[in-house]
Parts: C-alpha cells; sequence; structure tokens
C-alpha cells in the first residue's frame, strides 16, 4: 500500500491515520465541510470520530475568504484517492473504498486450422 502509518505531530500518534500525500485529499464525488478545528490533533481526531469522514487536510492560513478553515473533512467514497492543491497534507483513516480491479483481457480463442 502506498499510505504509510506517520507519527503526525512531534510525539502525536494518531491510531489509524495515515499519510495519503501532500496536498489537498481529492477522490470522486467528494463533498468537504470546513471545520472549527485549527491544530492537525483536533483535526484528525474530528475526522476519526466522524464514521462518514474519510480523510482530512490542512490549509495553511492564507487571506483567501474561501480557505478561513484551517482543517477540512472529507466525505465520499474515495475512489481515484489521490492529493493536489495547496493543503499541507492530506490523512485518510482507511475508510476509502478501493477501485475495483479492471477484469483481465481475455486470450484470443485461436480458429482451427
Amino acid at each position: 500500500s502506498l499510505l504509510q502509518p506517520r507519527v503526525i505531530m512531534n510525539n502525536l500518534h494518531i491510531p489509524g491515520a495515515y499519510v495519503a500525500g501532500q496536498g489537498c485529499c481529492r477522490f470522486d464525488d467528494y463533498t468537504v465541510k470546513g471545520t472549527s478545528h485549527r491544530d492537525k490533533e483536533s483535526c484528525l481526531i474530528g475526522c476519526k470520530n466522524d464514521p462518514e469522514c474519510i480523510a482530512a487536510a490542512l490549509y495553511p492560513h492564507s487571506s483567501l475568504t474561501w480557505a478561513w478553515n484551517s482543517c477540512w473533512h472529507y466525505f465520499g467514497k474515495g475512489g481515484h484517492f489521490h492529493t493536489s492543491g495547496k493543503c499541507s497534507a492530506c490523512w485518510t483513516f482507511g475508510r476509502t473504498t478501493p477501485d475495483p480491479t479492471p477484469m483481465p483481457t481475455p486470450m484470443p480463442t485461436l480458429m482451427p486450422t
């Protein structure tokens, strides 16, 4: 798996939290909710304690009006999960639905000669 457990902040460890990568969390048909959490610990614990939340990201403090919340919680199934954008990092909790494994292409049937 590309997702590896990480120590989140100094000696802080949130069991079950995995760093998905640098950037904001992105996946098919996601919805996102800004929260009032202002630090990594409360952001990650808030998502972990919500069974519908599959990922969390922190956006650096900014003068951008849409980024007034620094903690974002992500909801959905998590298909085609990746990271992009200006968030400092994206964490997930193993609640994503894996992409379906494609069916192998069948071998062509040879005609008898």
